[in-house]
């Protein structure tokens, strides 16, 4: 007979989850709002800004690293006020007001206002995402958390698709006033997602005994403990090493099919829709295999190699003529696609299960430091790497990723051996 902690983790895990009342289906609200707001704007704010403000692609590149770094600052101290208080309340008012920032985007006119605008947006909007996944963290426990969070990745990427496609019709108008009612629309967006997430409310009511209503204070000695813990900097380093799934996706894919490929231009929109349709698809099922600790460890092996065959394929893809460079394309976004949900899976027990109990915040804004990092770092590494080596850059990033595969996995072993794994 499965206990009652298997038996939610299935009911969240699944579209039942979204009807069953409870914080599940607030926060999976709460997402499909926010990401619909925020996919409309990703797919039109840099188009705005260079031919609407005039702002030089250049300058908008370096004010969003700007922007990013200043984000980074954030995530820990957003996780140590989540931490001491009520994450719901705190994800809740931090959306709001990051919502009232990326409406200022309307009113930038030139360099210095876009670059005020991106970095307050940035620090409230990096401080809402930490405060929200410190919520999760605490509403939901060990392989629940993990179907949890599978689940608000399914719901995220409906939502940016709605988005994406109220951005295809403002992009068609191309006015000024079209945009910013987009940006207006966007805000209100944020709004009612803090609005949503404000009201969730966890109770310790759990018959199996395990705590996850929201920590009312710090354990003794309350410092910033995980600036001190190698052992979890590490293994957050090795989950983001990882996240270029998301680079090659945004920047690797499109350059790839118009500088090294013969396929249409238009292949570029395809690969993304495959990734949106399959992470709504598949991304449930493929977490469950890897909600535990030792799981999710095996499962970097996993990731890693799907990281490996797929620079593999991107280097084939550049050998074939037009359909066939196609037919290579699209596997090439099935095994990124793959790697995308294997990563997203494995890093939910080991940013979560490795924090010290009261201590989720904290440590969930220095994993998401090491991802990050990677995001902003990687465009320019990965570009040079595959394109000043010409074909051998990316046999080298697919032999580097089986490599990864290989170490990785008794790596974090060795790290976590004996460690407190912390699943309430």
């Amino acid at each position: 007979m499965p206990s009652s902690t298997t038996t939610r983790a299935r009911s969240v895990g699944s579209l039942a989850g979204l009807t069953a009342a409870g914080p599940l289906r607030t926060i999976a609200w709460s997402t499909l709002v926010n990401n619909a707001g925020n996919g409309a704007f990703a797919a039109t704010a840099v188009v705005y800004l260079n031919q609407i403000c005039h702002i030089s692609g250049y300058t908008i590149g370096l004010g969003f690293t700007v922007a990013a770094v200043a984000g980074l600052l954030a995530s820990v101290p957003a996780g140590l006020l989540a931490d001491r208080g009520d994450p719901a309340r705190l994800a809740g008012a931090l959306a709001g007001a990051a919502g009232l920032a990326s409406g200022l985007y309307a009113v930038v006119t030139g360099t210095w206002s876009f670059l005020v605008v991106a970095v307050v947006y940035a620090l409230l909007e990096r401080g809402s995402v930490i405060a929200r996944q410190t919520l999760i963290g605490v509403a939901f426990t060990g392989t629940e958390r993990t179907a949890a969070r599978a689940l608000l990745r399914s719901v995220s990427n409906v939502g940016a698709a709605l988005g994406t496609g109220a951005a295809a019709l403002v992009l068609a108008l191309g006015g000024a006033t079209d945009y910013r009612i987009l940006f207006a629309v966007n805000a209100g967006t944020y709004a009612l997602a803090g609005v949503l997430l404000s009201r969730v409310r966890v109770e310790p009511d759990r018959t199996d005994g395990a705590v996850v209503a929201p920590p009312t204070g710090r354990p003794a000695g309350a410092t910033v403990a995980v600036l001190r813990d190698r052992a979890f900097a590490a293994v957050s380093a090795v989950n983001a090493l990882l996240t270029v799934h998301t680079i090659v996706l945004e920047v690797v894919l499109p350059l790839w099919v118009v500088n090294r490929t013969d396929a249409p231009r238009t292949v570029v929109a395809l690969l993304v829709v495959v990734n949106t349709v399959l992470v709504i698809l598949f991304q449930l099922p493929v977490s469950r295999p890897f909600g535990t600790v030792p799981r999710a460890i095996a499962g970097l092996r996993v990731a890693a190699l799907l990281l490996s065959a797929m620079f593999l394929l991107l280097f084939l893809s550049s050998r074939f003529d037009r359909v066939a460079a196609v037919g290579i394309l699209l596997v090439v976004a099935a095994a990124q696609t793959g790697a995308e949900m294997v990563q997203g899976a494995v890093s939910w027990p080991l940013g979560y299960d490795l924090a010290p109990r009261g201590r989720i915040g904290e440590y969930q804004g220095f994993f998401g430091i090491a991802e990050q990092v990677v995001q902003i770092a990687g465009p320019a590494g990965l570009t040079w790497i595959l394109f000043a080596w010409d074909g051998s850059g990316a046999l080298t990033l697919a032999a580097g990723f089986a490599l990864l595969a290989v170490a990785a996995p008794p790596f974090v072993r060795r790290l976590v051996a004996g460690r407190t794994i912390t699943e309430a």
